[in-house]
């Protein structure tokens, strides 16, 4: 199997507030065995430029390569085992724990997920995106999925756990 990450600077610098100035962004793609780029994460570059960026994107590639290019944690509250939680991407498991994983636990532990938690393909970037909160306790939690065989069994369990009804 061969694996290419490639980095890519967007076309135009655009205005940002948050930074109060203008920022370009640069784009992590990554392609296995010759197929087609797929994307992975942007960064800021800027006037105010995030110093984790690149460690932030080394984690993700280890993610990424670690679930056989499955998926990857951007964000999880999710138990890891011995009695340690992941907060962030940063510590979301690399070890093939995942969103099954989660909806695992969530099941077990009858929780339900907030109203604004989803399941969607976002076809410009060609993944499927699982992400939300659970009601009980702030659990905010997102997936990045390009295995379309992972996405049907996250997108059928996740139809199966309750969801909080909108008000």
């Amino acid at each position: 199997m061969v694996i290419i990450f490639t980095e890519k600077k967007r076309n135009k610098p655009h205005w940002s507030g948050w930074h109060n100035g203008e920022v370009d962004h640069i784009d992590t793609y990554f392609s296995v065995d010759g197929g087609e780029p797929l994307f992975l994460r942007g960064v800021v570059e800027g006037t105010k430029p995030n110093s984790n960026d690149q460690w932030e994107i080394e984690s993700l590639k280890r993610q990424l390569i670690n679930s056989n290019f499955k998926y990857v944690c951007f964000y999880c509250h999710a138990p890891i085992g011995d009695g340690r939680y992941a907060v962030d991407f940063l510590s979301c498991p690399e070890d093939g724990r995942g969103p099954l994983k989660l909806l695992e636990w969530v099941r077990e532990h009858k929780l339900t997920f907030e109203p604004f938690s989803r399941f969607n393909y976002i076809s410009s970037l060609k993944v499927w995106e699982f992400g939300g909160n659970l009601r009980e306790y702030s659990s905010a939690f997102t997936y990045r999925i390009w295995d379309r065989g992972l996405a049907i069994k996250v997108k059928k369990q996740f139809n199966e756990l309750p969801i909080l009804a909108r008000p």
